[in-house]
């Protein structure tokens, strides 16, 4: 950080991200819609949710182990996003079925 920024980020912190690592995935889904054989239950290609709220959602309930009511309760308290826990399990079905080929073939070696 420069003098300037360390001067601000004493005055506001929390408008600096140094703790944790920010990301933010831009996938289109429209090319998955009809390439799987096994139809999940949410149209990845057709969410009314973006695709940031979908990535927030998987992150609380995968990266971070909570369960689908806990990921919901987050959803509204931390994000204003209003969505149930059964919405919280699609996504996560639907996605877990259109990544399943990827994992299957990456090359851990």
């Amino acid at each position: 950080m420069t003098k300037k920024e360390r001067q601000q980020f004493q005055q506001d912190p929390q408008a600096f991200k140094v703790r944790y690592l920010f990301r933010e995935f831009l996938f289109d889904f429209l090319p998955l819609a009809s390439s799987s054989p096994i139809k999940p239950k949410v149209d990845l290609s057709r969410l009314a949710a973006s695709p940031h709220v979908l990535g927030l959602v998987l992150t609380y309930y995968v990266n971070f182990g909570m369960s689908s009511r806990e990921t919901a309760a987050a959803m509204k308290d931390i994000h204003g996003v209003s969505i149930s826990h059964q919405t919280v399990l699609n996504y996560a079905n639907s996605v877990a079925l259109w990544i399943k080929p990827f994992v299957d073939r990456f090359p851990y070696e």
